[in-house]
């Protein structure tokens, strides 16, 4: 499984709508709420990177009220521990 992360813009007064649409789709394994540029910080665990670019294009952005998505891919993932 690779892990990627989407910041998620969306129209003003459709959070609600929004969030629960996110939180109910396949894929996405976490969802913050964001104050600033973004709206919604979510994370997603697919069999590969390739496949990232398709499940935004086909689950999150046609999405009613998503407004522009901002896909990451970490070159590296490291826990930290703390101290």
């Amino acid at each position: 499984m690779h892990t990627g992360v989407v910041f998620i813009k969306i129209k003003a007064k459709e959070e609600k709508k929004i969030y629960h649409k996110l939180s109910n789709t396949a894929g996405i394994v976490n969802l913050g709420v964001l104050f600033g540029r973004y709206d919604f910080v979510a994370t997603i665990e697919l069999e590969d990177t390739n496949t990232l670019w398709n499940f935004v294009a086909e689950k999150i952005m046609p999405i009613p009220g998503v407004l522009d998505t901002e896909p990451l891919i970490p070159f590296s993932v490291q826990m930290m521990q703390k101290k």
